[in-house]
């Protein structure tokens, strides 16, 4: 299964790698996905530390899973396949919420249902009041996880209490082409050793829609999705929270 580890490691950042007994710092949480799949590929490893734990996770979808902007999403994915799904790594029915966007119109700031959206996503903030919040990485070639940045990061700086924020990233290969940067100097970035569940994080993603994914223990030539098979997830957080 990480046959293709030494090379993804060599063209990834260089990060430490922290233990996984370190979620536990990260008290409830509240994971954002821009759509379904990205949870499970980006942090799926900690949700499934973080339920290993005994801690409350949730996650709350933005975009609906009918347009995609990316070769994982083709087609709709259904709330019943996405919960089924997220069994394997410790989420319930009941802790999924879907707000329903359409994706690829995930509304940026400026833009029509902006104010809307941060609401939405500030009801879900509050109501579930996590301690923690996990959203993507915000330097990926993705409108909507670039819009689902903006929205969480909106609604976290209204709360009525102080949230800590970490970055999970999608893509390694994802370098150019984004619209909003931030300086790698205000933050820290690290991997997540995520071994003892990585079996739990590789039958999430075998079971959805088996047939669309080219992983590369079925495909040793596609490479894009490589570094998902490796046993550590890569996680960034900002020293200051004032970035929008």
């Amino acid at each position: 299964m990480f046959a293709h580890q030494k090379s993804v490691q060599g063209r990834t950042s260089e990060s430490l790698l922290n233990p996984a007994a370190q979620v536990y710092d990260w008290g409830s949480t509240l994971v954002v996905s821009p759509h379904p799949t990205t949870d499970v590929l980006g942090c799926g490893g900690a949700i499934a530390l973080l339920r290993q734990g005994g801690f409350r996770v949730r996650v709350m979808f933005i975009g609906d899973g009918e347009v995609a902007d990316d070769e994982l999403n083709k087609g709709r994915a259904t709330h019943a396949s996405i919960c089924q799904r997220m069994e394997n790594i410790g989420i319930s029915d009941e802790a999924a919420v879907f707000l329903n966007l359409r994706e690829s119109l995930i509304p940026v700031r400026g833009k029509p249902g902006y104010d809307e959206a941060v609401r939405l996503v500030l009801n879900e903030v509050e109501h579930f009041q996590p301690d923690t919040i996990l959203l993507p990485f915000l330097n990926q070639d993705s409108q909507d996880v670039q819009a689902t940045w903006q929205l969480v990061r909106q609604a976290a700086e209204r709360s009525y209490y102080p949230i800590r924020m970490i970055e999970y990233r999608l893509w390694s290969w994802s370098t150019s082409g984004t619209r909003l940067t931030v300086d790698e100097n205000q933050s820290k970035t690290w991997r997540l050793d995520i071994k003892e569940v990585i079996d739990q994080k590789v039958r999430a993603l075998d079971g959805h829609r088996q047939s669309e994914y080219r992983f590369p223990w079925r495909n040793p030539e596609q490479e894009m999705l490589v570094h998902q098979a490796n046993p550590w997830e890569d996680y960034r957080e900002y020293y200051s929270n004032e970035l929008l």
